[in-house]
């Protein structure tokens, strides 16, 4: 088509002409970048924690619950696993206390005690005898209280030697005479307590009963 002719199919109205004859052909859908969807890989959880590279600090922190969690059990080893587990030069140095300081086994004894409100009065009842046992329970009736019992050895086999029985016997006047005065009628065994008050035993209170008097003051003085 010439340019004249096009001229006049404008003046017409007419853009384009096409012939009838003319083939026409079918363009394919065409699209613009930003209309097509972006395709995305799936990424593997898996493969990103590998290609992340941890920090100093993170790997301090690491190390820090690595080396806690290892102490930890250490330290609930039993006593045979845990002896394997230290070093040569550790067991030589645990020998050498042991040899300064040797396993005793200790005789099994008991302790009973009876709190007030304001004292607590310890006895040692390992062998009492029947004079003994009465008047046990005399004091034990004159005001109200708290019986309590300790008894050696330990339940634990491996605290029954002489390293462990000064602390179970303190634990144990610690536990039931808090803040309060403590009274020892007569020697308790392996008593160390610096506020201990020692009053006359129970068989020197039968031998002299004037003895009994300053008992009587201890428990009864809070109460006047």
């Amino acid at each position: 088509m010439i340019g004249h002719e096009r001229k006049i199919l404008a003046t017409l109205g007419i853009d384009v002409w096409i012939a009838r004859g003319t083939v026409s052909a079918r363009l394919g859908n065409m699209s613009i970048w930003r209309d097509q969807t972006a395709r995305v890989e799936p990424l593997s959880f898996h493969d990103h924690v590998k290609n992340v590279k941890p920090d100093s600090a993170t790997e301090n922190l690491q190390k820090k619950i690595t080396d806690i969690v290892e102490q930890v059990a250490i330290d609930t080893l039993p006593p045979q696993a845990e002896k394997e587990h230290l070093p040569a030069a550790t067991s030589k140095d645990a020998n050498a206390v042991e040899a300064i300081n040797p396993i005793v086994e200790v005789e099994a004894f008991s302790v009973q005690a009876y709190s007030l409100a304001h004292c607590t009065i310890l006895i040692n009842a390992t062998r009492l005898t029947e004079p003994q046992q009465q008047l046990w329970l005399n004091i034990q009736r004159s005001l109200s209280g708290q019986y309590s019992l300790l008894e050696w050895p330990f339940p634990l086999p491996n605290f029954q030697d002489n390293r462990g029985v000064g602390c179970y016997v303190q634990g144990f006047i610690d536990a039931i005479a808090y803040e309060k005065s403590v009274l020892s009628l007569g020697d308790i065994p392996y008593l160390n307590h610096s506020k201990v008050i020692r009053l006359a035993s129970l068989q020197e209170m039968l031998d002299k009963p004037l003895l009994k008097k300053r008992l009587w003051q201890f428990m009864y003085k809070k109460m006047e």
